[in-house]
């Protein structure tokens, strides 16, 4: 919960450099600054350089390793929409469902990992390393912290759309101060 309480800091802090990654974030495609954004604050947690919100500059840099981390996502991904397609050939519809969403679980659940393991390599595609990394107490832990705080600001913000760009983009922030501190 720290990592959030200083998100929230920085936030206020570097307000003008937050208000640019909430507008960014609205923006298909031009979204993968944002990313990018976030793998540069992983590096700098990851080397304790985090006592403001980095400067945007290397605009074509945040781009690629936004675009690069969206890629790696979906390479990700496709294992697990596979297995949840076959979940189509049961018969029982309640397995089914249940299949399909163990699938979504899991590929939220190593998100995150993904994420540092993708900050710390100029490409990485599939790796043993995201999953071992995942599988501690304090991945968890930091895990359900996050997924708390995004359903309360999910739901916060829900009636107002732009609003959910700014809660992402804390998300954002606070996913990088709390994934990258973890060894």
């Amino acid at each position: 919960m720290n990592s959030y309480v200083q998100a929230a800091r920085l936030c206020i802090k570097d307000w003008k450099r937050f208000l640019l990654a909430c507008a960014l974030n609205i923006l298909p495609i031009i979204n993968f600054l944002v990313l990018g954004y976030m793998l540069e604050m992983i590096r700098r947690v990851e080397n304790r350089q985090i006592d403001s919100l980095p400067q945007w500059t290397s605009w074509g840099r945040l781009f690629v390793d936004g675009l690069r981390l969206f890629v790696v996502c979906v390479v990700w991904l496709i294992p697990f929409a596979l297995f949840a397609s076959l979940a189509v050939l049961v018969p029982n519809p309640l397995l089914m469902i249940s299949v399909v969403m163990l699938s979504g679980l899991i590929i939220i659940y190593l998100l995150p990992s993904i994420f540092v393991h993708q900050s710390r390599r100029t490409w990485g595609g599939l790796s043993r390393e995201v999953i071992l990394w995942s599988m501690s107490w304090s991945y968890l832990r930091a895990w359900v912290i996050l997924m708390a705080i995004s359903v309360l600001l999910g739901l916060i913000s829900r009636p107002l759309p732009l609003l959910g760009a700014a809660m992402s983009a804390y998300v954002v922030i606070g996913l990088a101060l709390s994934f990258g501190r973890l060894e």
